[in-house]
């Protein structure tokens, strides 16, 4: 049973938020070729899946994330340890990892609201005293990617091809593109708050995409 959830873990629009509490501006649309550089690079992410490249596929995990979900591994570094061991096993307990593909995104939010320097032209705007002048804004990309593996599996003496439907929560720095990824098929929307606390508190305005079971192929 670990292992498919494992699998999960490996497996892993443009909707704005309508409305805002405590003073913060409903979100923006998300431009849709962020939403494309979002699809590319969890593309590249189900390639390293594919290819065995386990090191790489955990490095690209969000560190927020990482750090909220970690405690009971012994934090960050223990966890993606655990992570890489069980992936590096996959193999030897019947489970490969044949392709894997994304679709068009179709939801997407601004998120990560807080203080960030005010630039012109790329530098810092100074006030008075010499120090950077602030505003308040959201400060990263959040894009649900669509995500479809196909896994062999042993079953008895037989092995089966089987797809599995998921999807990669890809997260961005807005001022300095660096796409790191959450498996959509084990975050809940209340994990995922404690990373973002100021996402809706209601979960269909979330809009996971669904997640299948897999299906043999």
């Amino acid at each position: 049973m670990k292992f498919l959830m494992l699998l999960l873990v490996l497996m892993g629009p443009v909707q704005a938020q309508q409305g805002a509490a405590g003073g913060i501006p409903p979100r923006q649309l998300v431009p849709l070729q962020v939403m494309g550089r979002a699809r590319f690079e969890a593309q590249k992410l189900m390639d390293e899946t594919v290819k065995g490249n386990f090191p790489q596929v955990i490095s690209r995990m969000h560190p927020g994330y990482v750090k909220a979900i970690s405690r009971p591994y012994g934090g960050p570094e223990k966890f993606k340890a655990t992570m890489l061991k069980m992936m590096m096993e996959m193999g030897g307990n019947g489970i490969a990892v044949q392709a894997g593909i994304t679709r068009d995104p179709q939801t997407a939010f601004e998120v990560d609201w807080g203080a960030r320097d005010i630039l012109v032209d790329g530098k810092p705007v100074l006030d008075a005293n010499g120090k950077p002048k602030q505003e308040f804004a959201f400060r990263q990309w959040m894009v649900y990617v669509p995500t479809e593996m196909t896994v062999m599996m042993k079953n008895g003496d037989k092995m089966e091809k089987r797809l599995m439907d998921g999807f990669q929560i890809a997260l961005s720095p807005k001022r300095n593109e660096n796409w790191t990824f959450i498996n959509g098929a084990t975050v809940s929307p209340i994990q995922l708050r404690k990373v973002f606390p100021f996402l809706p508190k209601d979960p269909a305005l979330l809009k996971f995409p669904k997640v299948g079971r897999p299906k043999i192929k």
